[in-house]
């Protein structure tokens, strides 16, 4: 961890504390169960995740005739594939149904920089892929989390972390230390256009600070192997790892920029 005043990252040298690369696909995934064969009997994953869970739905109804609530679970809407570090989670990979379509994430829990983590979603995309090659991507993107702390809660000002002149916060905060908002914008840049959605949350105690910015690219439906295996997909990714760091160094006060490298 790093702190500068009365806030602390949760890592020395970024504040990351989840990445995620999300492809929205269509149709739905048939058989949720089968992505199991990858990490057992020598699957091309077993040597990095170890455990394989389905993903439930559960449905309440309620029975008007005998006033009872029935739950009731189905385990064929999607699957996880967990990996564990010295006993902690450490990344996953999902498949979750949504009606008629899907999305699949790679998930990282131990960020470190971007190159290694998109090494690792490649690797773990393609063995995706080569399982079920028929899917369609509609949309794709890159979602960060970061994390801070207050090191005294009880002294925690907005101004210790944010840059109150920044475009990304709202006039209306700065006499409050209460903050939970949400902002949905589109970009463009040249031909790329792109959607984020930034949110920006602190717990009730004003110990722990969360932003979440999601990029998201919607593109004409091409196939999730010749979009994986294309030139496009690692550039505009990479572009939109950029732009959550250009987000950041407006959101944040300088100082707080420098503990986390930017």
């Amino acid at each position: 961890m790093a702190t500068s005043g009365n806030i602390q990252s949760i890592k020395d040298g970024h504040s990351v504390k989840e990445a995620v690369v999300f492809f929205s696909v269509t149709p739905s995934i048939s058989a949720p169960e089968s992505y199991k064969e990858l990490i057992v009997n020598g699957g091309t994953l077993a040597d990095k995740y170890q455990r394989y869970e389905p993903v439930k739905n559960i449905t309440v109804k309620f029975v008007q005739q005998t006033a009872e609530t029935k739950v009731e679970q189905s385990q064929d809407s999607g699957f996880k594939l967990l990996s564990f570090v010295d006993g902690e989670l450490s990344s996953l990979i999902q498949g979750i149904n949504q009606f008629d379509k899907a999305m699949f994430t790679f998930n990282t829990l131990k960020y470190t920089n971007w190159e290694s983590f998109w090494n690792q979603v490649k690797e773990c995309l393609a063995a995706v892929i080569a399982h079920h090659t028929g899917f369609l991507v509609n949309s794709f993107g890159l979602l960060y989390i970061d994390e801070f702390r207050a090191v005294n809660p009880k002294e925690f000002q907005l101004s210790q972390l944010f840059n109150l002149k920044s475009e990304f916060v709202p006039r209306t905060i700065a006499s409050s230390n209460l903050l939970d908002y949400n902002l949905n914008f589109r970009k463009e840049d040249n031909d790329r256009q792109w959607a984020e959605n930034l949110t920006v949350k602190i717990d009730n105690n004003k110990n722990v600070i969360t932003i979440n910015n999601n990029v998201t690219f919607a593109i004409i439906p091409m196939g999730f192997r010749e979009l994986a295996e294309g030139k496009d997909l690692e550039e505009i990714l990479y572009f939109a790892h950029c732009e959550n760091k250009n987000l950041l160094k407006d959101l944040l006060k300088a100082d707080i920029c420098k503990m986390i490298g930017l």
